[in-house]
């Protein structure tokens, strides 16, 4: 439920139908169905008739979002050193900076800035997916080598400005 719920929260401006929802947050059984209809009697959901069968959204006009965006955001900031660990443990990565998504920074065109060279990609994707069932939502990403993120800094790139400029968490690195 609470995978159900982040996904909900993270992804509240479009209808999704139950198939879709059931496949993105990985989960089985007739609970599910119990679930959406618990939090539809609630108020938290908003439905919609296709012809696949019924969508799904969030009803942002609930009282009960603001408290439970609260309650089930993933905090980064407690969790830093579990994180930096995480990330130190796959070979090549120099710097990790969350923003967008994670920071609640609407300027990002990404969730994770990594700086790296000769990154496990395997390893770094498979970690990106944990965290993604971590946060509800999927986490975007730019992989860049020392160089090339120290070229976009001095060109003032604006998806690296839309970033330090604004909120972001340095999890690894200067």
């Amino acid at each position: 439920m609470l995978r159900l719920l982040r996904h909900l929260l993270s992804n509240d401006d479009a209808f999704i139908s139950a198939s879709e929802l059931k496949e993105a947050v990985k989960v089985k059984g007739a609970s599910f169905t119990k679930t959406l209809k618990s939090l539809e009697k609630a108020g938290l959901l908003k439905t919609s008739k296709r012809k696949s069968g019924k969508a799904y959204r969030l009803d942002k006009s609930s009282d009960l979002v603001k408290p439970l965006r609260q309650l089930l955001q993933f905090d980064y900031v407690s969790n830093r050193a579990a994180l930096r660990a995480e990330f130190k443990s796959i070979k090549g990565i120099q710097a990790i900076i969350f923003s967008g998504n994670i920071t609640d920074n609407s300027r990002s065109e990404v969730d994770i800035v990594a700086v790296g060279n000769k990154v496990d990609e395997k390893k770094f994707e498979a970690l990106l997916k944990k965290l993604g069932f971590q946060t509800g939502f999927e986490l975007s990403y730019i992989l860049l080598t020392p160089a090339e993120y120290e070229y976009r800094q001095e060109m003032n790139d604006r998806l690296i400005r839309n970033i330090l400029d604004f909120e972001h968490v340095i999890i690894l690195g200067k």
